[in-house]
């Protein structure tokens, strides 16, 4: 039986417990609660973005800003969910001292996630937006160079196949 916390259920993560979500490249994907159409709609495939998806994309540019050690390789905000591919390297040798580095070996990737989903959602808050992300997200550790190339094709092209394919869930 799982353990309660606060006399509810934990939920157990989804990460992968052999793994520690620091340095490495990851495929992520968000999606809005009820796969909601918050963030615009493709149209003549193209991607129109509402008020709350151009904050989004905003919000992916500053990735690298407030995570140094972070590159978006690629992305794209859909209707529905946003695609990421992330690259995380963390460099010890630019810890100054033992609290820097050990703050380097917690979890980075979930960090990531959370302050980008929180910085979207603040702004819809602020700007009386309805708008609410899927409790959890999906991750993908790339293990090499053919799947990025095969990931980013993905990414880069899901627009073009979102129209294609009449996606509209």
């Amino acid at each position: 039986m799982a353990e309660l916390f606060q006399d509810k259920y934990r939920v157990r993560s989804t990460r992968a417990t052999w793994w520690e979500y620091n340095e490495g490249t990851y495929f992520i994907t968000i999606c809005t609660r009820d796969k909601n159409h918050y963030f615009g709609e493709v149209v003549d495939e193209e991607m129109v973005l509402s008020m709350i998806g151009k904050k989004t994309v905003e919000c992916i540019s500053e990735i690298s800003h407030y995570f140094p050690q972070t590159i978006v390789i690629c992305s794209i905000v859909m209707p529905n969910h946003v695609h990421l591919v992330l690259m995380i390297n963390v460099d010890d040798s630019k810890s100054s001292s033992a609290t820097e580095h050990q703050s380097n070996k917690s979890k980075l990737l979930p960090t990531i996630i959370g302050n980008f989903k929180a910085s979207v959602t603040r702004f819809a808050n602020s700007n009386q937006i309805p708008f609410s992300w899927q409790s959890r997200y999906h991750d993908h550790i790339v293990r090499n160079q053919e799947e990025l190339s095969k990931i980013t094709d993905y990414v880069l092209n899901n627009v073009h196949r979102w129209s294609q394919d009449r996606y509209y869930d």
